[in-house]
């Protein structure tokens, strides 16, 4: 089975490709490297490459944007060609900083949810109806209910949010339309952290991170002056603490919808 991952050379995109890789599935890879590296793809490699010799010639790798349809066009069309067409995507592309979507909501609207549009656009035409997306617990409404529901109060207060909510409204728009073809779910994640046993793949931003976590291991490292902790005193209120996912357990579940 061949499955396209976009955003594959990201931190739960590299991730996803070890795993399924490992479960014998080949797969794509589609990244711009706005967000990512491409030395990334060549730790996936690397990683599934010492657990099995067969695996090495399971991953093919394009550069490229989600909103460049020729590019996706020609992606789906080259392994269609050769029997091998493209069954699955997991959607993992995107730009992924809060507070960039609140200076440069224009960027995030093109980027994500047209980006989107046209992915699923090409999917449709290919008859590739099986799509995971990579949504966010970003999407619920401020609340001191613990724990959140999926079923929560969906409100996003962020421009990032937003873009995620109406990608899962299209997605459901979709479904709807035809639900004996398309198969979809979302991934709404809360912090994803941690990295491979190996070592070799982990977040890892290349400029500033959006993240908190890379903060910690970066004042860790003593790459960093100081972690500063904003909002309420510790112990007086909620405010302060962040749940976190550990982000490989994720992947028996990424293996499963994907295949399913």
């Amino acid at each position: 089975m061949k499955i396209l991952v976009t955003g594959g050379a990201g931190f739960i995109g590299t991730h996803t490709c070890v795993a399924l890789v490992e479960k014998g599935f080949e797969i794509v890879v589609l990244d711009s490297y706005v967000n990512s590296h491409e030395k990334a793809i060549k730790c996936v490699e690397e990683i599934v490459r010492d657990k099995d010799s067969k695996n090495h010639n399971c991953i093919d790798v394009i550069e490229g944007d989600i909103r460049n349809e020729e590019i996706l066009e020609k992606l789906f069309f080259k392994y269609q060609s050769i029997g091998k067409p493209i069954e699955a995507v997991l959607h993992f592309a995107g730009l992924k900083s809060v507070g960039e979507s609140i200076l440069n909501p224009f960027n995030y609207w093109d980027v994500n949810v047209n980006g989107s549009i046209k992915l699923i656009s090409v999917m449709n035409r290919y008859k590739c109806r099986t799509i995971v997306f990579s949504s966010s617990a970003t999407i619920y409404a401020l609340s001191n209910n613990k724990p959140l529901l999926e079923d929560s109060p969906i409100k996003p207060i962020n421009p990032y949010g937003r873009n995620k909510v109406v990608i899962e409204q299209l997605l459901k728009d979709i479904y709807d339309s035809s639900p004996k073809e398309w198969r979809i779910a979302n991934l709404r994640y809360f912090n994803p952290i941690g990295a491979h046993q190996s070592g070799l793949i982990g977040e890892a931003p290349l400029d500033i991170p959006n993240n908190l976590f890379p903060y910690i291991t970066q004042v860790a490292l003593g790459e960093g002056e100081k972690f500063t902790v904003f909002g309420a005193e510790v112990g007086m209120s909620t405010e302060a603490l962040r749940k976190w996912r550990h982000h490989p357990d994720s992947q028996p579940f990424l293996e499963r919808v994907s295949s399913n």
